[in-house]
């Protein structure tokens, strides 16, 4: 790899880098302080998948789902 490759693969690397975090938040901007930290807001289609952030979330998540449901017809 020459010398000029190496530079912009590694400015490649470092513009990205910035970007990403450039799209990073506080944990303040992404939810709600409580007592024990910040809880994150979810809000999922169906429950199912409400039920699976909960459960990988656990205290940290508040999840709504909005189709609760199981026998509605989420294309309805």
């Amino acid at each position: 790899m020459t010398v000029q490759r190496f530079a912009r693969v590694a400015g490649l690397v470092l513009a990205a880098t910035v970007l990403a975090a450039g799209c990073a938040t506080s944990p303040q901007a992404t939810g709600s302080s409580g007592g024990s930290g910040t809880t994150i807001t979810v809000v999922a289609a169906e429950n199912f998948w409400g039920s699976i952030a909960k459960q990988l979330g656990g205290s940290h998540v508040t999840v709504t789902s909005i189709i609760a449901n199981p026998d509605t017809d989420p294309h309805a």
